[in-house]
């Protein structure tokens, strides 16, 4: 397949997947733009392939959960060392991208390990536990991102990190119903217990005050979050900078609408509307616009990216 076919369905993919998302990609630079679209479309394949959405190639695996992310890793590893390998579209892109960026494996192999967690169903026991799957299916893009803007200051490793945890535990307060319905839970056990929130009638009504409450204190974990990630953006390229304090901001507003609807944010999904898109898409070019003075600053720090992924790797290890 040529590259200008491959770019075309991994873009068809994002805007499919996230449209808010790839809204905001516009603002990069074109190469850039399709190098985003490619690493999207991977892990968008594996969430798919470990939610069991997506059928095909895994399907041989006898319903076999764990299987389908060893099968994963093989595929990611295959298309990374040999650029010639039989594999389905989004390991080719991929691949391509870590090869072209040079990005350390360990960020796909942890993304991977959260799938896996994914798969088992497994629970958390406080919020700790939470924040490391957070990272693991989150944190993980926010660095793999950094290699694509060409970062070079270290702290900003760790606001991509604080990002995904954000952006991951909006998800998880918006898609509690749909979560629930279908076995799964993502709330810490001892907030459950401290709330008074029991899991087997998580969506009865009788106890909405406490879910809710609960659900509050878990957005406002991801707004401290929301907090430290948008302060990395002094480090980005303007453009850059721009399209992912937009893309922020516009998922922000999904944990608002939530906390607005309470209860009933959980009987059906949770949008933002284009109106209240377009307010978020411009309270990100506000808060763009005032960290002008202290990008200038920053942008004289040259720590070493090599420096940055070590350490972030040793908070791997010990996850």
């Amino acid at each position: 397949m040529n590259p200008l076919e491959l770019s075309k369905q991994s873009k068809a993919r994002l805007k499919k997947g996230s449209k808010s998302f790839a809204w905001a990609s516009w603002f990069f630079p074109k190469e850039l733009r399709e190098d985003v679209a490619h690493l999207y479309s991977w892990c968008r394949e594996c969430d798919d392939v470990t939610d069991g959405s997506t059928l095909g190639w895994h399907q041989n695996l006898n319903g076999l959960s764990r299987d389908r992310v060893e099968v994963l890793e093989y595929k990611t590893q295959l298309a990374i060392h040999d650029p010639e390998a039989d594999v389905d579209l989004p390991f080719v892109v991929f691949g391509r991208v870590m090869r072209k960026y040079d990005i350390p494996w360990v960020y796909a192999q942890d993304l991977l390990k959260g799938m896996s967690q994914d798969v088992q169903n497994t629970t958390f026991q406080t919020f700790d536990d939470l924040k490391i799957y957070c990272y693991r299916v989150a944190g993980t893009v926010g660095v793999m991102m950094c290699y694509l803007l060409g970062l070079k200051n270290s702290q900003a490793l760790g606001n991509a990190v604080d990002l995904g945890i954000a952006l991951q535990l909006t998800n998880i307060a918006r898609d509690l119903g749909d979560d629930n319905r279908v076995g799964k839970n993502y709330l810490p056990i001892d907030w459950m217990i401290e709330f008074g929130v029991d899991r087997d009638y998580l969506l009865n009504p009788a106890q909405s005050q406490n879910l809710e409450a609960l659900c509050q204190q878990l957005l406002k974990e991801a707004d401290n979050y929301y907090k430290s990630g948008l302060r990395g953006l002094v480090f980005l390229p303007w453009r850059c900078a721009l399209a992912v304090g937009m893309a922020a901001f516009v998922y922000r507003s999904i944990g608002v609408q939530v906390l607005k609807r309470g209860f009933q944010a959980w009987q059906s999904r949770v949008f933002v509307s284009k109106a209240g898109q377009v307010i978020a898409l411009f309270k990100g070019l506000w808060f763009f616009i005032k960290t002008l003075r202290q990008r200038f600053f920053q942008s004289r720090l040259t720590t070493s990216i090599d420096r940055s992924w070590r350490y972030l790797g040793d908070i791997c290890e010990k996850s």
